[in-house]
């Protein structure tokens, strides 16, 4: 069985910075001390999104 996670957040310019930080891994530190950043090009994202920019929009 397939689910997803949606949050719907009101973040402001520095939260969603950090959300970003977070969901794509790049923290230096760690809460989880289990984590080895020795084997994290064996990580694979799913699906990536293309970058949408204002002027992408408008054409």
């Amino acid at each position: 069985m397939s689910y997803a996670i949606i949050r719907n957040d009101k973040l402001t310019r520095a939260e969603s910075y950090g959300a970003y930080i977070h969901n794509d891994r790049k923290a230096k530190n760690h809460s989880n001390k289990d984590i080895n950043p020795i084997r994290t090009h064996l990580n694979f994202i799913v699906r990536r999104m293309k970058q949408h920019t204002l002027e992408n929009l408008i054409e």
